[in-house]
């Protein structure tokens, strides 16, 4: 049963990823001015409508499963016992926010505030609001001391993987369904691509110093390096090194091709395919590592 914590985590995780990235791609292709951006674009906001609600199934599932790995089944769940932990503890507390964030970014998705080219905005503020509060009950919530900015840290390094990999996933996912044989078509996903590579550049280098704040806190030291947790977290940093050098390949070599080039959609979708499967790796290992204890 160690696994189902896991899987738990990995399907919140991914919600919020995906909440978050669809957010992003609608302003990506808000930012377009061709044929092919409205439609794309109100395509993002359909997948973001359908993460949202996924996001708080996940997280009424994972509220479920840490309460009953705190009692170990032995007392009964009631409403008095739900009204204690959300009231009484910290863990409640961020449970609570979580879940309010989440509410609020299902409404702000709603069609009617979305209409419109700045229609992205509201359900992105409220979409990185749900990213911020993955802090509130993770192990950035736990720390004995700066628990300001490792729970910052924290916030910043969810909604950078989003505004990246999400993105990119919902990027590609809308735009598959458009051949993209002609010169016009070929043209408004370059342009998509263009848009996208300054949000994502400026993702990736959040993540990765964000990151860097967050690991200080848990390993600091080469025997914290050296215990399992410090090895999980290597291997996430590598995945996430590796989803990174695919991106700057198809930054620097495939997107100034992208529009002249027949082959160059196929090519950046081979590349991309390959980052978010590095991705996909980086957010398994850092479910495993919701479940592990910290050195410190």
């Amino acid at each position: 049963m160690t696994w189902l914590p896991d899987g738990i985590a990995f399907v919140w995780y991914g919600s919020v990823l995906a909440t978050v990235g669809a957010v992003g791609a609608a302003r990506v292709f808000a930012s377009a001015d061709n044929a092919y951006a409205p439609v794309w674009r109100q395509a993002a906001l359909r997948v973001a409508r359908l993460a949202a609600p996924l996001l708080l199934l996940a997280l009424l599932a994972r509220l479920g499963m840490q309460t009953w790995l705190a009692f170990g089944g032995d007392r009964p769940m009631s409403l008095d016992l739900a009204v204690i932990i959300l009231r009484d503890t910290y863990w409640g507390w961020g449970w609570t926010w979580q879940l309010l964030a989440g509410l609020a970014c299902w409404v702000a998705l709603a069609p009617s505030v979305t209409r419109g080219r700045r229609g992205w905005i509201v359900p992105l503020v409220a979409a990185s609001g749900v990213g911020a509060s993955v802090a509130l009950t993770g192990h950035a919530a736990g720390v004995e001391s700066g628990l300001a900015s490792v729970t910052t840290a924290h916030a910043v390094h969810v909604i950078a993987a989003g505004l990246w990999l999400g993105t990119l996933a919902v990027v590609l996912r809308v735009t598959r369904q458009t051949n993209l044989t002609s010169a016009g078509a070929r043209a408004a996903f370059a342009q998509a691509i263009d848009h996208f590579s300054p949000q994502a550049l400026v993702a990736v280098i959040t993540l990765a110093a964000s990151g860097l704040v967050s690991a200080w806190e848990y390993v600091d030291s080469v025997a914290a390096l050296l215990s399992p947790y410090g090895f999980v977290l290597i291997a996430k940093i590598i995945a996430f090194g590796s989803a990174g050098l695919c991106g700057v390949y198809n930054w620097r070599v495939v997107r100034p091709v992208l529009a002249a080039d027949p082959n160059g959609p196929d090519q950046l979708r081979s590349m991309a395919g390959l980052e978010l499967a590095f991705g996909v790796a980086a957010l398994i290992l850092t479910s495993i590592l919701t479940s592990m204890d910290a050195p410190h």
